[in-house]
């Protein structure tokens, strides 16, 4: 049997459904998140049966954060910044 793990986001050039669970706001608990899993899993499901694939099971993954250096008070200080992932 193959089976592998992906974080669905890196999927959205192929669906934005898969990156709903990433927008800042939507889920701000566990609580949500399952909920927000239950509501996209027939679509997600329905997307994956195309390629002859099952989701077998969804993580919550925590908050992400930026960090820097230095404070940034302003969306203008982001403008040429260099980010790494």
């Amino acid at each position: 049997i193959d089976a592998g793990e992906v974080f669905l986001s890196i999927l959205s050039n192929d669906d934005p459904i898969f990156e709903v669970d990433t927008l800042p706001g939507v889920a701000g608990s566990y609580d949500d998140a399952y909920a927000l899993w239950e509501a996209t899993k027939p679509m997600i499901t329905e997307l994956f049966a195309y390629e002859g694939l099952i989701p077998l099971y969804a993580v919550a993954w925590p908050a992400q954060g930026i960090y820097t250096a230095e404070p940034l008070t302003d969306p203008a200080q982001f403008e040429g910044l260099r980010v790494r992932a």
